[in-house]
């Protein structure tokens, strides 16, 4: 059984995000409040924030279809959805793959490194 090389696989899965973001909504790193920024938290996530701009009621589990608790109408989560571009909620697997979120079983300390990686990509964003 090999092991994964967290140092590796972060960094890769939040490239994949930050290129999905900004095909999807240039200058999203304008509407991320790093004080307010956590990965572990659905409002307060990369989507919940990005999404959440428009709407402060959006959240993570409005964007992914294997939620089993969405907070939103139907017609109120299409227009989530539309904020992404998005016909229809991503999988899990999908936003686990992009950075959004990781394997439930994941420790504190992986939720803590996800959280740097993303703010070391929106502090060279903000700075470029």
């Amino acid at each position: 059984m090999s092991t994964i090389d967290w140092d590796v696989v972060i960094p890769e899965r939040v490239d994949a995000g930050e290129a999905w973001l900004s095909e999807r909504r240039p200058g999203w790193q304008q509407l991320v409040d790093l004080s307010k920024l956590s990965m572990m938290h659905g409002c307060r996530c990369i989507i919940g924030q990005v999404a959440g701009a428009a709407d402060p009621q959006i959240e993570f589990s409005d964007i992914f279809e294997e939620h089993p608790a969405y907070t939103l109408h139907a017609e109120d989560r299409r227009a989530a959805l539309a904020l992404l571009g998005l016909e229809a909620p991503l999988s899990l697997d999908e936003a686990i793959e992009m950075g959004f979120t990781l394997e439930s079983i994941s420790s504190p300390g992986l939720w803590a490194r996800l959280q740097r990686e993303w703010e070391h990509r929106i502090e060279a964003r903000w700075a470029a």
